[in-house]
């Protein structure tokens, strides 16, 4: 998976994106893990634009691929190449 967020390329597996972003952007003991930042940014996304961000159930991968999906429509980041 390719995507463009914070002005900068992140290329690789959902996960390893998410652990990219999550130690650019946080501390990591206040997000200690995948989880963690998933849950966070459904909690700004859902303050920010005042409705859900549903994910499916279908394994961290697929729930990390759907938030970037939606983050994209919203105009946050850019998707180049899915997983």
């Amino acid at each position: 998976m390719k995507i463009v967020a914070y002005e900068q390329t992140f290329e690789g597996t959902p996960q390893g994106i998410v652990y990219s972003l999550r130690e650019l952007l946080f501390d990591v003991a206040d997000i200690p893990d995948a989880e963690g930042y998933i849950r966070h940014i459904r909690r700004t996304y859902e303050c920010a634009f005042g409705r859900e961000m549903a994910l499916p159930d279908v394994g961290l991968d697929g729930r990390i691929r759907a938030m970037f999906a939606i983050l994209e429509e919203a105009g946050l980041m850019e998707i180049l190449e899915y997983a």
